[in-house]
């Protein structure tokens, strides 16, 4: 007896994409940032994919990526970069990955002068980096030389605040299949 109804060819349509797509290949990235302007990158560096560019020009932030996850590879990364460099976290969402650049973009509700506000960022340690624009009307801050991973810790803080309205880390945003591109 065979089966031809709709219902059987969509299962057996299913079962053979699930069998000829092969699996995205994993790979894991780190970051590391330097804690001092005049930190340069480790010798050792150069056996990883190391992604340079705006990233670790304006920001100082290693990103390495490589296939799969291996142990092994990521310890030896994490001890290449010991010493003025610190590991950030990095999160992934679907296809893209997002860097804390240790920068905090912050808005203040209506009606703060600019003594007060200064007052709120100096009582957390930021600068300001940018004033707001009618374009972006959040303040840009940093609280450098500490790390990336601090301001997200920051920025959490800062949003618990009634006076208020959003403080959100500022992100490099990479996609994730451009993140472990050979140079």
């Amino acid at each position: 007896m065979y089966l031809t109804g709709a219902p059987y060819r969509r299962r057996r349509y299913q079962r053979n994409l699930s069998q000829e797509s092969p699996a995205a290949p994993a790979f894991r990235c780190l970051a590391f940032q330097a804690r001092l302007a005049s930190a340069r990158v480790p010798l050792c560096a150069q056996e990883f994919d190391l992604r340079g560019g705006p990233l670790l020009e304006h920001y100082q932030i290693a990103l390495i990526c490589f296939k799969g996850d291996d142990f092994l590879r990521s310890e030896a990364a994490t001890k290449c970069f010991e010493g003025p460099w610190k590991s950030i976290p990095i999160e992934t969402t679907g296809r893209v990955l997002k860097i804390p650049t240790g920068e905090i973009l912050v808005k203040f509700k209506e009606g703060l002068s600019s003594s007060e506000v200064e007052g709120i960022l100096a009582s957390f340690e930021l600068r300001i980096v940018a004033w707001p624009t009618k374009l972006t009307p959040a303040y840009k801050v940093t609280d450098q030389p500490r790390s990336a991973a601090h301001s997200l810790e920051t920025a959490a803080q800062l949003g618990k605040l009634s006076l208020i309205e959003y403080a959100e880390p500022n992100w490099v945003i990479i996609r994730r299949d451009e993140a472990h591109r050979p140079k």
